[in-house]
């Protein structure tokens, strides 16, 4: 069986607080899974400001 998903990533959003933008992470994974997405893989940037992957 083949199945999709979604690359994505969380960048920072000046202005924006980081928990605000979580959420709005959490509500589109949400539409994603309900959409029949398989899975959502999450770019990571280490050691620069670019992210906000722990």
């Amino acid at each position: 069986m083949l199945s999709f998903g979604v690359f994505g990533h969380l960048d920072r959003r000046p202005g924006v607080a980081i928990a605000d933008v979580y959420e709005d992470r959490l509500r589109l994974i949400e539409r994603y899974d309900a959409a029949g997405f398989h899975f959502w893989h999450l770019a990571e940037h280490h050691a620069t400001p670019l992210g906000l992957t722990p």
